[in-house]
């Protein structure tokens, strides 16, 4: 028996604890790298299985949907298994013994392997699922579907009053929406004094501080509703937590800035600037916090004079544009809560269902469900397929996914998945002082919060289009007094190399980039397919660059250099595969031929060379060579220690 194995049941020393780790860990970094360069021939199995779960669940719901997956970077990949490891070792026991660490790394397998390849189930927020909440027999989507109705009934009746004639409008103020079908939470403390009959939304009604406290208690009493419960607060309370895109209201803000009389056009993106920041870039309370906080004001300011005194028009602006973003915001969110739990309820079955295929198995690991307080949320589902594959399959309704995208929530904003692009910037010399870095920050931070469709945008109001103009005016100045560079540098050393910026954005996208596709609609002549799309590396790119508020305008100016050079050189952006499609139930050409290419191509598999493994506190060796002989010399024994 092996020194190792006999020491197994008693305590293992510190020295021999941090060997044997460091040994798991390099046997377990190989294990993963071979898993995932093996996933690559597993992913037409995968995707015949996902195609199936896309068809199943439009038809069971009768809605569209639509299944996005990546296959992992490599720079990803190598950060999982290090952050899994760093997390995994901390959580063993002091007196650890052989047993628990190999468990601990069969574990950490699981973590670093699970999501190599993902996808995203989403299910679009404008889908029509009365049909199914009136089949359903489920009482808890019942009520969902009655706080959705209220919601949008509020919603409607506030954009018809907007825009009805003055007379007419008058007459609606004192009409009052009952909203006691949305508290579904029970008698939760921030909404015991909130008003369950509100009046109709108005954002134009708003003359005194009065009047704005009292559209906010009524926007937010909704938005408190409406919102998920998150368990996962750092003050260990149950929040319901303010979520948003990073859809800032630039044209609103223009009309803001314009109330500080800015003399030049550097004035104005100073302000903008700083308006975006303040209002957008920080974290937002919990709307049961925003709740409280407002129902207090109400009562503490009701008798002062400042409360019912006329607001200037500076202030009035700026509480317009606050409860028209809460409004959008509920909009937005008003049947969140409906679609996830209908993804919740027919996930596991749909999952299941699957096995049913001929030649397919499907095993569900692990499931669970996250919601964090910058209002990410998902569902989770870990699955095996034909014992083979596995994946991170994630359920999510189309506001959760671009969440994911834009916002607080934004994956490219997570300290070390974002990926910084200031460096591939310069001042323009033409324009400006060459040398300035606080110049280059002004112009490029005023570009990173403008996304690339507000100004494009092509529908605007009449009443808009000046505050349009005057902001893409300023994009196009802005725009001017900064350039890509030709050149990367690889640090800023003076004797730092450089790499041509195709050269170094190909590189980037080898090593940062994920593999897109998505599952959508074959649109063919059977009833029921699904279109398996890769997507090409301009999708990559764009997934790279973007940032809280979404496809930027500096991220764009990234994008059309990148495109300019691509075509220079006489190459199309072409996925890396052809589209497939597959039929549900699985026909005869769908998973025989995947199956019998799996099987060559784990057979023909090799894995990775073992490398020769030395842990830390092993004896250094002494490696000997022979020195060159010549024809005048003899030659002599030396030691050359290494």
């Amino acid at each position: 028996m092996s020194e190792e194995k006999k020491s197994n049941k008693n305590s293992i020393s510190e020295l021999d604890k941090i060997k044997y780790i460091q040994k798991k860990i390099h046997e377990t970094t190989l294990k993963c790298m071979d898993n995932y360069i093996l996933l690559r021939d597993k992913i037409p199995l995968i995707q015949a299985a996902l195609a199936l779960v896309f068809m199943d669940y439009r038809n069971s719901v009768f809605t569209s949907v639509k299944m996005p997956f990546r296959y992992k970077s490599s720079q990803s990949m190598q950060k999982n298994i290090s952050k899994e490891f760093e997390e995994n070792i901390k959580r063993l026991p002091a007196n650890c013994s052989y047993e628990d660490i190999d468990k601990m790394v069969e574990e950490t397998i699981l973590e670093i392997s699970k999501d190599f390849f993902g996808a995203t189930f989403v299910i679009h927020n404008q889908n029509d699922v009365k049909n199914y909440c009136d089949e359903s027999d489920d009482p808890y989507v019942k009520k969902l579907f009655k706080q959705y109705s209220c919601v949008e009934s509020y919603l409607d009746e506030s954009d018809k009053m907007e825009h009805l004639p003055s007379n007419e409008k008058s007459q609606m103020k004192s009409k009052k929406i009952d909203i006691a079908d949305t508290f579904i939470d029970g008698n939760e403390t921030s909404t015991e004094k909130a008003p369950k009959q509100i009046n109709l939304f108005d954002v134009e009604d708003i003359h005194t501080y009065r009047d704005y406290n009292t559209k906010l208690i009524e926007l937010l009493t909704l938005l408190t509703n409406c919102s998920m419960p998150c368990q996962d607060s750092s003050d260990g309370k149950i929040h319901k937590y303010a979520v948003s895109q990073m859809d800032i209201p630039y044209l609103k803000l223009v009309e803001e800035a314009s109330t500080y009389n800015p003399k030049n056009k550097d004035e104005w993106i100073e302000i903008l600037t700083k308006l975006a920041h303040e209002a957008y870039f920080k974290p937002l309370r919990p709307f049961d916090v925003q709740l409280e906080e407002a129902l207090s004001k109400n009562e503490e300011l009701s008798s002062s004079p400042l409360f019912h005194a006329e607001l200037n028009e500076k202030d009035r602006i700026h509480y317009i544009n606050h409860l028209t973003f809460l409004r959008d915001n509920l909009a937005a969110i008003s049947k969140d809560r409906l679609l996830n739990y209908i993804l919740k309820s027919e996930m596991p079955r749909i999952l299941d269902s699957l096995s049913d295929q001929p030649g397919l198995s499907v095993e569900v690991i692990d499931s669970t469900e996250k919601l964090k307080e910058n209002g990410f949320y998902a569902q989770y589902y870990i699955i095996k397929i034909n014992g083979i594959a596995i994946l991170e399959l994630q359920a999510q309704s189309e506001y959760r996914s671009d969440l994911a995208k834009d916002g607080n929530a934004a994956h490219n904003s997570i300290p070390g998945k974002s990926f910084d692009i200031r460096h591939l910037f310069k001042l323009n010399p033409k324009t400006t002082h060459p040398f300035d870095d606080k110049q280059l920050d002004f112009y490029c931070d005023f570009l990173e919060t403008v996304n690339l469709n507000d100004i494009y945008e092509y529908k605007v109001p009449k009443e808009d289009l000046p505050k349009l103009k005057i902001l893409q005016e300023l994009v196009e100045y802005a725009s001017s007094k900064i350039k890509v560079v030709n050149y990367v540098k690889y640090d800023n050393s003076k004797k730092s190399k450089r790499v041509k910026f195709y050269d170094y954005i190909n590189s980037t996208l080898d090593y940062f980039g994920a593999e897109f596709g998505s599952i959508a609609p074959a649109h063919r002549i059977e009833h029921n397919q699904a279109l398996v799309v890769p997507q090409n590396k301009m999708y990559a790119l764009e997934n790279i660059l973007k940032n809280r508020v979404g496809f930027s305008v500096l991220a764009n100016l990234i994008r059309v250099k990148y495109k300019e050079k691509t075509s220079k050189q006489g190459k199309e952006l072409l996925p890396n595969d052809v589209a497939r499609a597959y039929s549900g139930p699985l026909m005869e050409y769908d998973l025989p031929r995947i199956n019998k290419d799996l099987k060559n191509a784990i057979s023909a598999f090799k894995p990775l060379k073992k490398l020769k493994f030395k842990p830390m506190g092993s004896r250094t060796r002494k490696y000997k060579r022979k020195p060159a002989k010549t024809k005048n010399t003899k030659s002599t024994k030396q030691d050359f220690s290494r």
